[in-house]
């Protein structure tokens, strides 16, 4: 194990975003077998637009820093738009997702995920359908998901 690195944004590995609907891309920077973190996972994702998020929940903590561009992220309730500079916090095991509120504007994100430096491991679980459309339809009027045009 080595000291401090700095890790520039595009280094690392490509991690499957299969189940976004290959809208996104994400570089995990950080986890076990890149940089020997045992209890963190740091990755760096973006995407230009999300016809609509995928719900989902994990067995981890998840940080989302938003580094550029505004985006919503929906949970069970507590649904809050976060623009560049804003932190947002998903508990382990409650069902919340993302989508790019600026459909003009590439969004950037951080994502960390603690507890582990395994990606196989965050427990990743996507929200059954049913769910799903009850939260999308029961957003706010300013929450409503971005469509693709």
């Amino acid at each position: 194990m080595t000291g401090q690195q700095r890790i520039p944004r595009t280094a690392g590995e490509p991690a499957d975003m299969s189940a976004f609907g290959g809208v996104a891309t994400c570089n995990v920077v950080v986890n076990g077998p890149l940089r020997g973190s045992r209890t963190l996972i740091v990755g760096y994702a973006w995407w230009d637009q999300t016809p609509q998020p995928l719900l989902h929940r994990h067995d981890t903590d998840e940080v989302v820093y938003v580094v550029s561009g505004e985006c919503v992220h929906l949970g069970e309730g507590d649904h809050v738009r976060a623009k560049a500079g804003d932190f947002v916090y998903a508990p382990a095991g409650r069902w919340h997702g993302v989508y790019n509120a600026s459909p003009d504007v590439q969004v950037e994100l951080v994502v960390i995920f603690g507890g582990t430096g395994e990606l196989a491991d965050v427990g990743f679980e996507e929200c059954p359908p049913e769910l799903a459309e009850e939260y999308l339809r029961n957003l706010p009027d300013f929450l409503d998901p971005v469509t693709s045009g």
